[in-house]
């Protein structure tokens, strides 16, 4: 845990003054919300944030590392303002008592959604859509774990189910569940790829749609499906060869679905007609075997530590190349854009 709260902040050192859209716009609720890392106070031990036209919010590491302490703990939270008994701990009402037993005084409750926020950025836990075992929907924080991550909803429905006993009983066989109708698959050089496949696969279960998520490494069969997404980064220049060859591979099925293309790459972050138009070249590769109803074009993240030594070396004195560049708001309307292209199916 000591090493997660070290993450963050070091996190908030490395980009104190840079700008962050909230992670929360997946959740689609109201436009985007952004703020920026003012800076690191190390003397107070607080983290300042700032909203456009608010205040300085100082976060203080104390107030963070509990809820770090918790989510390493819990591993699923809710970040609902109001605590729902068959679900799992509210972050809200957990950081507000702990804040009254610490030192006796009042949360300001506005600053958890920041606290989330950075937990979120500094890669320790992630977003998404979850449900209680009876089925009511509420947003979620999961703890990041060393494993591919499956879609919040089902994970989160299991834990409950097990903790709570009268619901052992209703967990349904993995054959009995509703067949996916929709597959995102993704390949990946750097990791980033797959944060933005699995953003998509939970939006379309926020409203009822069974998605599968998956590398294209490990897709066998692709005739269950209506609509495949297919997620691949720019890499030297082109997009990854395991895209293509996996279109080249199952053509003959998914010529018989709807098929949607998403694109990352560190030439997307500021998109323009050239950008595009190159863009789309590079997904004629997999035109060549299907046809595309749609491109999404983001731009990615590039964080040092994750890339191969020469690599790394090779961009030493190219700084501005690293950072995190997704722009969530984008990426949650391109889902929702895909969302009522399958509704229409």
């Amino acid at each position: 845990m000591t090493n997660n709260i070290d993450k963050l902040i070091t996190f908030a050192i490395e980009n104190s003054g840079e700008t962050f859209q909230s992670p929360r716009v997946l959740f689609g609720k109201g436009t985007k919300e952004e703020f920026t890392i003012s800076a690191v106070d190390d003397e107070n031990s607080q983290i300042i944030i700032k909203k456009e036209g608010s205040i300085d919010v100082p976060i203080e590491y104390p107030l963070i590392e509990a809820a770090i302490e918790l989510i390493s703990k819990e591993k699923v939270l809710s970040i609902e303002n109001e605590e729902n008994i068959e679900g799992p701990v509210s972050l809200h009402k957990y950081l507000k008592d702990w804040q009254m037993e610490t030192n006796g005084q009042v949360l300001n409750i506005s600053y958890v959604p920041y606290i989330s926020d950075l937990i979120v950025l500094s890669e320790i836990a992630s977003y998404g859509w979850a449900k209680t075992p009876k089925g009511n929907k509420f947003a979620a924080l999961a703890m990041k774990g060393d494993k591919e991550k499956r879609i919040l909803s089902q994970k989160v429905a299991d834990q409950n189910d097990i903790r709570n006993k009268k619901e052992n009983n209703s967990i349904k066989p993995l054959a009995d569940r509703k067949k996916a109708d929709v597959l995102i698959t993704y390949t990946t050089r750097h990791g980033t790829t797959p944060d933005i496949a699995w953003a998509i696969g939970n939006s379309f279960h926020d409203i009822g749609i069974n998605a599968v998520v998956k590398r294209i490494q490990d897709v066998e069969d692709v005739r269950p499906y209506k609509l495949v997404i297919i997620g691949t980064p720019i890499y030297n220049g082109d997009i990854l060869p395991e895209s293509v060859e996996f279109t080249r591979l199952h053509k003959s099925w998914l010529c018989k679905c709807s098929i949607a293309v998403f694109i990352i790459g560190e030439s997307l972050r500021n998109k323009n007609d050239e950008t595009i138009i190159e863009c789309s070249k590079m997904a004629d590769k997999i035109r060549d075997y299907v046809d595309i109803v749609d491109i999404g074009m983001f731009g990615g993240k590039i964080i040092p530590e994750y890339l191969p030594v020469m690599e790394r070396l090779g961009s030493m004195f190219n700084k501005e190349r690293f950072g995190d560049f997704r722009n969530w708001h984008e990426i949650s309307e391109w889902s929702d854009k895909m969302k009522n292209y399958y509704l229409k199916l």
